[in-house]
């Protein structure tokens, strides 16, 4: 049996590398980006007019003009015209090429437009160059504009299309699959006997899963009869590059997982955490796929993958703490994994402890939070004290 720490140290060093492909940026959302995005020309690519109005030559309204013939109109997307007297103006449009011959542009609502003038309101201030974005003010041509391994969010698919392109390489979605042992269990709506259960772990990891990213998930469920499981795991670990099971890894006479999954040749990590829920915790490798076989109880199967699964696959081991609102105590030697709700006050987050009825009661969670972990060094837990908190 390990500790937590280790545990957690080898699980994140089991990295997977997944595979690459080419799609869509209308697709790519929250996908994790596998190039580097270069600039393919400066940008603003030409001196861009950022309101509607006119466009003057500065030095005429140093020199004391205040009414301005409209020469011509620069609409967004025509090539680049050209003030022919110094005296004049051009009608302008935000996103427009600034015209040749001027160097300051004035809004619309400064003006007055009669007969074909632009004739400036009273006391009105005006600065050379303003409302230009100039040429290269951005960025400039073959600037990196967006790392590799970057996570793809709205405003980097916007520079994505903003360079000319239309596809992109990511890396491949992770292929999931969530699988439950047990005789005990059946897939709702099915009929149900009395000495049975319905199956809901699976259920609650995947939408946990799917709360996460655009992972690719498949639900299984397995019988506790060795030849069973042995052959749908072998199929299961050619799809997949994921497996998260719960149930069948305890020390019960049917809990057959790992024995199983040695003879599939599946790497075993370590089995067993100095935890309380979710001490049954197995974890390994099998090529280039990780195995997570998780206890059948509700809450240790939640635990464990809040604790260990989430910040893997979601590649985010950001830590937040909170304050506890209650003494508590916990004598076994043992890491205690205890739910809670939370409140903000004043800015701060607060724990009130949540009281469980064993493992398997996972209709306690409804009012809870998340879980905050104690250290197993301690057992005795202070109100006021800090404790690192996981959000459901």
């Amino acid at each position: 049996m390990i500790d937590v720490e280790l545990a957690s140290q080898i699980i994140s060093g089991s990295l997977i590398e997944n595979q690459i492909e080419e799609i869509d940026i209308v697709d790519c959302h929250n996908r994790i980006l596998k190039q580097n995005i270069f600039a393919d020309r400066s940008n603003p690519p030409f001196n861009r007019v950022t309101m509607d109005g006119i466009a003057i030559n500065y030095l005429s309204f140093v020199n004391g003009i205040t009414s301005f013939k409209i020469e011509d109109t620069q609409k967004a997307g025509e090539p680049q015209k050209k003030l022919l007297d110094n005296n004049n103006c051009l009608e302008v449009m935000t996103g427009a090429t600034l015209p040749l011959n001027c160097d300051c542009v004035i809004k619309i609502e400064d003006l007055d437009i009669i007969n074909s003038y632009a004739n400036l309101k009273e006391n009105l201030e005006i600065k050379e160059i303003q409302n230009i974005h100039f040429k290269g003010s951005d960025y400039q041509k073959d600037d990196l504009l967006i790392n590799e391994n970057t996570k793809i969010l709205p405003t980097h698919i916007g520079i994505i299309a903003s360079v000319g392109l239309n596809k992109i390489k990511v890396s491949e979605n992770l292929r999931i699959a969530i699988i439950s042992t047990g005789d005990e269990l059946v897939k709702p709506p099915l009929p149900i006997e009395t000495h049975q259960i319905y199956m809901s772990n699976s259920y609650a990891l995947n939408n946990a899963i799917k709360s996460l990213g655009d992972f690719r998930t498949e639900i299984f469920h397995i019988k506790d009869e060795k030849d069973v499981l042995y052959n749908e795991l072998t199929k299961i670990l050619n799809d997949f590059d994921i497996l998260i099971l719960s149930g069948g890894v305890s020390m019960g006479k049917f809990d057959y997982l790992p024995q199983v999954l040695e003879s599939l040749n599946v790497e075993k990590l370590f089995h067993k955490i100095s935890q309380k829920p979710g001490k049954p915790m197995w974890f390994g490798k099998f090529k280039n796929k990780v195995i997570f076989a998780l206890p059948g109880n509700p809450v240790s199967a939640l635990v464990c993958f809040y604790k260990y699964i989430k910040p893997f696959i979601s590649n985010n081991y950001a830590d937040e703490y909170v304050i506890l609102n209650n003494d508590f105590t916990f004598k076994p030697k043992l890491t205690c994994f205890q739910p809670v709700k939370v409140s903000n006050i004043k800015g701060s987050l607060f724990a009130d402890i949540v009281i469980t009825n064993t493992s398997g009661d996972f209709y306690s969670l409804n009012n809870s939070d998340g879980f905050i972990e104690l250290e197993k060094s301690e057992s005795f837990f202070k109100r006021g004290n800090i404790a690192k908190f996981f959000k459901w």
